[in-house]
């Protein structure tokens, strides 16, 4: 077994995938920001240590679905495993909504979806603000 495999639950496939969001979330991200001219290194930084902190989420998901088993509790199923999978729906979607401000066609059926997540999320925001 590799460190990476160690470290992120063996799930490697699904690791994969996730790599290749977040990959694309960056570039589609710098694409966005470099459009509209609103380049910011500060609101950079935070998306970068957002990131991060999603691969640290993943470690620890890993260190539960092996620890669990040792003070004799059974898991039913891969908490890494389904958090990553998690990660990747809400990487791709994030993706999605760079995409969509870019100009880009198509996915229209996902945009009122993404339109209700993002005021939702607003919404939210503002109560705490308040």
């Amino acid at each position: 077994m590799n460190t990476i495999s160690f470290l992120f639950g063996g799930g490697m496939t699904v690791l994969d995938w996730y790599l290749i969001v977040v990959g694309l979330d960056i570039i589609t991200g710098y694409m966005k920001g470099l459009k509209s001219h609103q380049w910011n290194s500060a609101f950079n930084l935070k998306g970068l240590l957002k990131k991060f902190g999603s691969f640290a989420t993943i470690i620890v998901a890993a260190m539960i679905d092996d620890i669990a088993p040792a003070i004799g509790m059974s898991l039913p199923v891969s908490v890494a495993f389904y958090w990553t999978v998690l990660l990747i729906i809400y990487e791709g979607l994030s993706i999605l909504e760079n995409y969509k401000e870019l100009g880009g066609k198509g996915f229209n059926f996902l945009a009122k979806y993404l339109e209700v997540f993002e005021n939702k999320v607003d919404k939210n925001k503002d109560d705490k603000e308040q």
